[in-house]
């Protein structure tokens, strides 16, 4: 049928397709798709079919109009299409597109090659009986590259259903046989008289086709969560063909010492546009104003947005760039979406804890914040700056993506107009690509030994909580134990741990890599994750689970959504040694319980649905759709409990 994919992977999809095994089909494109370089039509071709399947037609129409844009005289295409078309109703769509067909290959008379496979849409503009066909077996022969107009071919009751089809009035028809019509809500189009002007050109989808998505976030290179996942999203919406640019701030630039100067280079696909050389490298804690309008940002904004023109806008920070470019995306009319990584609309400093690691008790910045204490003279501007950044949540924003339940509760608190903003929050649970490398490369089963191995993986720095766990040891009546720290320590803070072992338990690992996950699932038994802070959806949670680990996770931001207790893990009180120290020796006295929560360790849906998930909320965005922001929930914990 096509001679650019490989027949065996071609085949192998097309069983998992008819077998409705669409989730099996489209990991097998993806992975096809995003380790190409010259990505195959076909592939698209085959994904839309994935999508049409599943009746998610958004999807169906963005890939079909893709692999058309690649090969738009392809035969074989052209018929996969129509059938899409006709069967969701856009019978116009699917004759303009056929006319475009034999008029760019000038097809006048019944020639050209022949195929020997049976298509269900050239049977029926073709005359035939689809019914009929299926209950016989017949097959038409002479099927050629020109679409013919349909014969009078009947059934056994004399009813064709190329006439249903074609004709301009579908009621017309069931009447000619004394059949029921159709209720008069029911939408029917028309295809131009010889007398008529012929229908203009259109493009193939009746939606808008998503295809340019501008993304904010801070840095591009750095090493943080906040960076990294959106880094990897946009690279893999690169891969699956869209036009996907970066606007960011970040540190100095090594050669160019100009003021805000904004460099251009393309990574992987994805255009960048990372603005250097700022007045501040990271926080702008104590200029609030610059916060909340940056002139010079806000007028390279402009010109990122006048060369990309973007149908849509994902907001991942704000940081460094000013909460104002929210409010200039609003006036464009640009559809926009915000994923939290971090509390910074809340909180300049991010992550709503005081200089002690204390959490705040609310989100009211000046009863909790310690910045107004130490710049009085800017309270008013603090105060403007809070009231900008509620402004953008209410008005500006379309659709806040809150990576946890937790995030949309404190985004909702922090507004002041909870009734209002919580209707524009949905909570999508992010997975990192980490996840796909675990599932393409899965660890090694392994039963708990003696001495149960206990890990840490993450930053080394004091909100992440190592220090709970070494103060924990002291509260441990059994101390047959290991545990490894697996992160990047400074020296003075890892000194401080282990000057808090003095059974010297804790190993300090030091830096890690994605390669490195397996040895760390190897060598370990359960996670242990000790957050002091309102982590809004820390990544290690999915990462551990699907490295078959346990987890013992301190009670707190987004946990939750991820680590159900009892089942894949066990909750203790935040900031607690005692606490921590409790659970670790339950764990300690009855192994047993490890061994039935590792059964659980289970990854509800993948990196690629997780992306695909995006790639809807933005289709349907940018087609003018507000749903109720419910719709565009992708809930970890909901999804788990399906498997349990």
């Amino acid at each position: 049928m096509y001679n650019m994919l490989e027949t065996a992977l071609k085949e192998q999809i097309e069983q998992l397709l008819l077998a409705d095994k669409t989730k099996e089909a489209k990991e097998l494109l993806f992975k096809s798709i995003n380790s190409s370089s010259d990505v195959d039509a076909e592939l698209y071709l085959l994904l839309g079919s994935a999508y049409a399947i599943e009746s998610n037609n958004q999807l169906a129409l963005q890939y079909f109009s893709r692999a058309y844009d690649l090969e738009p005289n392809n035969y074989n295409f052209i018929q996969a299409i129509c059938n899409f078309l006709i069967t969701n109703g856009d019978k116009k769509a699917a004759q303009d597109l056929i006319d475009r067909f034999n008029a760019a290959n000038d097809v006048v008379e019944e020639q050209g090659e022949v195929t020997t496979e049976f298509d269900y849409m050239d049977f029926i503009l073709g005359g035939g009986d689809a019914l009929k066909y299926k209950a016989d077996g017949t097959s038409p022969s002479d099927m050629n590259k020109k679409f013919s107009k349909p014969q009078p071919a009947t059934n056994d009751g004399g009813f064709s259903y190329a006439e249903l089809i074609l004709n301009d009035n579908i009621n017309d028809v069931l009447q000619k046989y004394n059949l029921q019509p159709l209720k008069e809500n029911v939408a029917t189009s028309t295809i131009p008289k010889d007398n008529e002007q012929p229908i203009p050109p259109v493009a193939i989808p009746s939606t808008i086709p998503l295809s340019k998505m501008l993304f904010t976030m801070y840095g591009w290179n750095e090493t943080g969560g906040g960076t990294k996942l959106p880094k990897a999203v946009v690279k893999e919406l690169a891969k699956r063909g869209f036009e996907v640019a970066v606007f960011y701030a970040t540190a100095s630039h090594p050669t160019n010492t100009t003021p805000y100067y904004m460099e251009k280079t393309i990574d992987d696909g994805v255009k960048l546009y990372g603005v250097y050389n700022r007045p501040t490298i990271f926080l702008d804690a104590d200029n609030p104003m610059r916060e909340v309008c940056d002139d010079r940002i806000v007028a390279l904004f402009n010109d990122v947005l006048d060369e990309f023109q973007p149908q849509i806008i994902n907001f991942n920070n704000f940081l460094g760039l000013s909460f104002e470019i929210a409010t200039v995306a609003k006036k464009r009319g640009i559809p926009s979406t915000f994923t939290t990584h971090n509390y910074h609309l809340i909180d300049p400093k991010l992550y709503i804890y005081n200089n002690e690691l204390v959490t705040w008790k609310s989100t009211d910045f000046f009863a909790n914040s310690d910045l107004p204490k130490r710049y009085p003279m800017l309270a008013d501007a603090y105060k403007q700056r809070v009231e900008k950044a509620k402004s953008i949540l209410i008005n500006d924003i379309d659709y806040v993506l809150a990576v946890s339940n937790r995030v949309k509760e404190l985004l909702a608190e922090f507004s002041g107009n909870r009734e209002v903003v919580v209707q524009k929050i949905a909570v999508v649970n992010q997975l990192h690509k980490t996840i796909e490398y675990l599932e393409h490369n899965p660890v090694k089963p392994h039963t708990v030994g003696d001495k149960l191995r206990f890990a840490f993986i993450g930053d080394g720095i004091p909100h992440k909580g190592a220090h709970i766990i070494a103060q924990a040891l002291q509260f441990l009546p059994n101390k047959n134990i290991t545990i490894d720290l697996w992160g990047g320590f400074d020296n003075e803070y890892g000194n401080a741990i282990k000057s808090i072992d003095k059974a010297n338990i804790i190993t300090l690992r030091g830096k890690y890599s994605t390669k490195d996950l397996h040895r760390i699932s190897d060598s370990s038994d359960c996670l242990l994750f000790a957050s002091i802070c309102e982590d809004c959806a820390p990544l290690v949670l999915a990462e551990g689970l699907a490295m078959n680990l346990p987890i013992i996770a301190s009670l707190i931001g987004g946990v939750e959504d991820f680590v159900v207790d009892g089942y894949n893990g066990c909750l203790y009180k935040a900031g607690s040694p005692k606490a921590l120290a409790a659970v670790m020796n339950a764990i300690i006295e009855n192994p047993f319980k490890l061994s039935k929560m590792r059964e659980h360790c289970q990854i509800p849906y993948s990196f690629a649905d997780y992306i695909t998930h995006l790639e809807n909320v933005c289709g349907r965005l940018v087609n003018g759709e507000r749903p109720d922001a419910d719709e565009f929930n992708l809930s970890f914990r909901d999804e788990l409990k399906k498997m349990m």
